[in-house]
């Protein structure tokens, strides 16, 4: 990408960039692009199917049900409530 390009993009999108800015992301995109660039290059076929590193088990937990909170002492624990619900302060 050349910098009248970006200009012109910069433009279109009402972005208001200094020289050095301008400059700076040139060559940011020419990096971003000769990346992508590099990824049309791979064959996904070739490649195994899999998520997990080579030869690494999942490590997940059991999913078995646990003891809940008991609503009486969540209640007791509320700083204020108003009937049976919990007052949550408006922080915006």
């Amino acid at each position: 990408m050349n910098l009248s390009e970006l200009k012109l993009i910069a433009d279109i999108a009402n972005l208001y960039l200094t020289e050095e800015e301008l400059s700076r992301l040139c060559i940011e995109f020419d990096k971003t692009l000769g990346l992508l660039s590099k990824m049309q290059d791979v064959n996904p076929g070739a490649l195994p199917a899999y998520t997990e590193k080579p030869g690494e088990a999942q490590r997940l937990r059991r999913d078995v049900p646990a003891a809940g909170l008991d609503p009486k002492v969540l209640l007791e624990s509320a700083p204020e409530l108003e009937g049976r619900l919990i007052v949550i302060p408006n922080v915006l």
